[in-house]
């Protein structure tokens, strides 16, 4: 089973500033907003992960070690928020919170979609049933025993 939802760390740009859009949870969303960045997650700074995003979008004027840096820490925020703490986990209904600016700037859903199995062609089985036929023929199938006078 999947869950379609938003990577965290999508860049804000209003007003001239930057600001670092995760989705949450509605939930948990509620009881982060007006909360500082660094609070809800430890480790993480958010200037740090705007600029690394930053990064990403203009490859072509930083080093390839910088691009690796970048990405190194966007997917580590990524694992962070969507593994270790399933309190940020997306369910059904999101909402997105743009730290800095301390609000919430929309509301979203995710719909979750079983994966669907392969069903193999009629043929596919024609083909199964007749071989199966073949080795239960071949394995019962008595020896010939010739006798020489």
């Amino acid at each position: 089973m999947g869950v379609s939802n938003l990577i965290p760390g999508e860049v804000e740009d209003s007003g001239g500033e930057l600001h670092f859009v995760v989705a949450l949870n509605n939930f948990y969303a509620a009881s982060t907003i007006n909360q500082e960045f660094g609070d809800i997650f430890t480790g993480f700074d958010e200037a740090s992960l705007i600029a690394a995003a930053g990064v990403l979008d203009n490859q072509s004027s930083f080093t390839e070690e910088e691009i690796q840096q970048a990405v190194g820490l966007l997917f580590s925020f990524s694992d962070f928020v969507n593994a270790a703490n399933g309190d940020f986990l997306i369910g059904e209904g999101f909402t997105l919170v743009a730290f800095s600016m301390g609000q919430a700037i929309g509301t979203g859903t995710a719909t979750a979609t079983p994966g669907v199995a392969a069903v193999p062609e009629p043929a596919t089985w024609a083909l199964l049933i007749g071989g199966f036929g073949l080795v239960g023929t071949a394995m019962r199938r008595r020896r010939v025993t010739t006798v020489l006078a």
